[in-house]
C-alpha cells in the first residue's frame, strides 16, 4: 500500500480522465489524496480519494483569474504537504509537477489527457491554434508569461512552461490515448511513454434516456463543456434532421434553456446533460467539438464522427479523425443541409465503418485505467527496491 498525492488544475478536460485513476488506486488499497480547487470536491470524494483544496485560493475568483492562479496555488499546497507521500501523480498541464517532485525528493508520474508532447507534436498542435502558435514562436514571451502569471518566484529547470513540459520529463508518462492516434508516434519511446488508451469508468448518472422509443440511426450532438453555448448550431441541426428517419440526441449544457428549442420534432431529444457513455453505446454517429475525452470515448465504442473543432487540441484531433478514416472534419459555419448530407455520407461509408470498428478493438485492448494502475504499482515496486 502506498500513500499517493495527486495534483491537478481546474480544467475539465484535464481532470475528468484522472478521476478514474484515483478510484482504481483507492480500490487497490492505496491511500490517495487529491489536490484541486473546491468546485471539484464532490467528484473527487466520489472516487474514494481524500479531497484537499488549494491553499490561498478564494472561491469567488473570476474565471480568468482562477485559471491563472491555480498553478501557484496547486504548487504551494503540494509543497506544504508533499513530504508525507510516497509518490506524486500530476497531469501534464500542471507543468510544475516534475520540479515539485525534485524539490521534495519524491518520484513523480505524469498523465497526458491528450497527445503526448515533444517539439514536433507541440508544433503540430500550435500551428493549428493562433495563440499557441505565437507562444511557440516566441520563447521570450513564454518565459515572461511563466514568471509573471503562472509561476512567479517558483524555481524550475527551464523557467518556460513549454520547455518544462517538453524537456523536464519524469521516468513514467501515462498517455490516455491509443498509440495509433498519437501524432509522430514513432518519436515516443515505450520506455518513457506508456499509451494505455481511454480512461473509461462507471459514472453516477441521473438522466434517463428513452432509447427504447428511438429509431436508428441515432445521431448524438454535443459540443462539450466550454463551447456548448452555440444555440444557432443546435437549431441548425434540429431543423436539418427534423424531417428524416434519424433520431437526434442533443446535449446542450447548462448555459441554454431547453425551452428555447420548443416545440421539438418527435425525433429530437434535447437535454442539458446526458450520460455520454450510455449514449455513445447506442449512437450510430457522433457530432462533436472534438475534445480528446469525447473522441476517446467515441473510438472506444466504435462511433464514427463529424468533428467541428473550436480551440485547444480540437483542430489537431479533427485532423487525426479524418486522417485515420474515423469520420470527417467540419466547420460550424456549414449549413444544416450540408451537415445532414455529411452525416449520412459517413453513416453509409463502409470504409469508415471498418476503420471505426478496427480502432474500437485496438482501443479496448490497451487496458485503460487497469493498465495505468499496474504501471504505477510496478513503478512503486522498482522505487522501493532501489531504496
Amino acid at each position: 500500500m502506498a500513500k499517493i498525492l495527486m495534483i491537478n488544475l481546474p480544467y475539465t478536460g484535464h481532470t475528468n480522465p484522472t478521476l478514474g485513476l484515483a478510484k482504481k488506486l483507492v480500490e487497490r488499497g492505496h491511500i490517495v489524496d487529491y489536490i484541486l480547487s473546491n468546485d471539484w470536491r464532490e467528484k473527487i470524494a466520489a472516487t474514494g480519494a481524500t479531497f484537499i483544496p488549494y491553499d490561498n485560493y478564494p472561491n469567488d475568483l473570476s474565471f480568468s483569474k482562477a485559471k491563472i492562479l491555480c498553478f501557484r496555488a496547486a504548487y504551494e499546497t503540494a509543497l506544504r504537504i508533499g513530504k508525507d507521500y510516497d509518490i506524486i501523480i500530476y497531469e501534464f498541464l500542471f507543468f510544475l509537477g516534475k520540479s515539485l517532485g525534485d524539490k521534495l525528493k519524491k518520484p513523480v508520474v505524469r498523465q497526458f489527457t491528450t497527445f503526448a508532447l515533444n517539439e514536433n507534436s507541440f508544433t503540430y498542435m500550435a500551428d493549428r491554434i493562433m495563440k499557441l502558435n505565437i507562444l511557440n514562436r516566441c520563447s521570450v514571451l513564454r518565459s515572461l508569461v511563466t514568471k509573471l502569471f503562472f509561476a512567479p518566484k517558483i524555481s524550475m529547470k527551464e523557467n518556460d512552461f513549454v520547455k518544462e513540459i517538453l524537456f523536464n520529463k519524469p521516468d513514467l508518462n501515462i498517455v490516455y490515448i491509443p498509440r495509433e492516434f498519437q501524432i509522430f508516434e514513432n518519436e515516443f519511446e515505450d520506455s518513457e511513454y506508456s499509451f494505455v488508451g481511454p480512461s473509461i469508468c462507471e459514472r453516477i448518472e441521473t438522466q434517463v434516456i428513452p432509447f427504447h422509443e428511438m429509431k436508428h440511426p441515432i445521431i448524438y450532438v454535443s459540443l462539450g463543456t466550454i463551447f456548448n453555448n452555440n444555440k444557432s448550431f443546435y437549431l441548425k441541426c434540429i431543423k436539418a434532421f427534423c424531417k428524416n428517419s434519424a433520431t437526434l440526441i442533443l446535449s446542450i449544457g447548462s448555459k441554454i434553456k431547453i425551452e428555447d428549442f420548443y416545440p421539438l420534432p418527435k425525433n429530437c431529444y434535447v437535454y442539458n446533460h446526458v450520460p455520454q457513455l450510455e449514449v455513445l453505446e447506442q449512437a450510430d454517429l457522433f457530432i462533436t467539438h472534438g475534445g480528446m475525452n469525447s473522441i476517446n470515448e467515441a473510438m472506444y465504442y466504435g462511433v464514427p464522427m463529424l468533428v467541428f473543432p473550436y480551440a485547444t487540441d480540437q483542430p489537431a484531433n479533427a485532423d487525426r479523425i479524418a486522417e485515420l478514416g474515423l469520420g470527417k472534419r467540419m466547420k460550424t459555419s456549414m449549413s444544416g443541409e450540408r451537415i445532414m448530407q455529411s452525416a449520412f455520407e459517413v453513416l453509409e461509408d463502409k470504409k469508415i465503418r471498418s476503420s471505426v470498428n478496427e480502432m474500437s478493438m485496438k482501443v479496448k485492448a490497451y487496458g485503460g485505467l487497469e493498465q495505468a494502475t499496474k504501471l504505477i504499482e510496478k513503478y512503486l515496486t522498482i522505487i522501493n527496491y532501489s531504496r
